[in-house]
């Protein structure tokens, strides 16, 4: 594939999830068993809370963008 017909098939997948996205509301969660975070400590449970927060945070600010 040549870098025109690279740049073509980006741009159209990036079209077409933006087609399909929803307000960040309308997302529903996806479950995360609870055995990755056995072994941590409190202060490691602390700090991954903290990350998948702002991460989420962020996510919802993009999405919201989109639609």
């Amino acid at each position: 594939m040549n870098g025109q017909m690279k740049h073509f098939f980006a741009v159209g997948l990036c079209l077409i999830s933006a087609g399909c996205a929803s307000k960040s509301e309308e997302i529903s969660p996806n479950f995360i068993s609870p055995v990755l975070y056995q072994n941590y400590t409190c202060q490691q449970l602390g700090a991954e809370a903290q990350a998948v927060s702002q991460q989420a945070a962020i996510a919802t600010g993009q999405q919201d963008k989109i639609h």
